[in-house]
C-alpha cells in the first residue's frame, strides 16, 4: 500500500492528516514539527508490523520511501516510546467509534449497565520456558504459548 492509499483510507474513515496531528500533540508525540510526522510514523510502523517484523530501521526507512525524508534509526527510537503508545491507542479508539453509529453509543451510554468494554487478542508467540513463570500464558505445545492481550475502552 502507499502512501497516498494509506492517507485516504484514513481520512475516509475520519481521520484527517489535521486531526492525526491533532492527536499527536495530545498525546505528547509530536512536540513540534521535525522530520518525522505522526501520519509518517503511523504510516510505517502499520506497513512494517504487516509485514510481520519490525525494527527501527525498518520503520526509518519506510519513512524515507514513502515521504522522501531520510530519517535515522535512532531518531525513530526516540519516537517510540510511551507518548506512541498513547498515539496508537488513541488513533484505534478514534477509527472504532467512527465506525459505531453515534446514536448506538448514545443508547448505550443511557441504557447499558456496563461502563467498559474489553476487547482481547489472543496471539500466539514463542516463548522460552524461563520466562514462562513471568507472564500470564496458556500452554498450547510445548513451542507455542498463548499471550491474552487486552485493551479496554471506557463509555462516557
Amino acid at each position: 500500500m502507499e502512501k497516498i492509499s494509506f492517507s485516504n483510507l484514513l481520512d475516509k474513515q475520519g481521520l484527517s492528516k489535521d486531526i492525526l496531528s491533532n492527536i499527536a500533540r495530545e498525546t505528547g508525540l509530536i512536540e513540534r514539527e521535525r522530520l518525522i510526522t505522526a501520519t509518517d510514523l503511523l504510516f510505517a510502523i502499520c506497513i512494517e508490523a504487516s509485514g510481520g517484523t519490525v525494527s527501527y530501521n525498518d520503520i526509518a526507512a519506510q519513512i524515507e520511501t514513502g515521504g522522501g525524508e531520510s530519517v535515522s534509526k535512532q531518531a525513530v527510537w526516540k519516537k517510540v516510546n510511551i507518548s506512541c503508545l498513547d498515539y496508537f491507542k488513541k488513533v484505534l479508539e478514534s477509527l472504532i467509534f467512527n465506525k459505531i453509529d453515534k446514536t448506538e453509543i448514545a443508547k448505550l451510554r443511557v441504557t447499558c449497565r456496563y461502563k467498559r468494554i474489553l476487547v482481547q487478542d489472543s496471539t500466539i508467540i514463542s516463548l522460552p520456558e524461563r520466562l514462562f513463570y513471568f507472564f500470564q500464558v496458556w500452554l498450547i505445545n510445548p513451542q507455542n504459548y498463548v499471550m491474552p492481550v487486552f485493551r479496554e475502552f471506557m463509555i462516557y
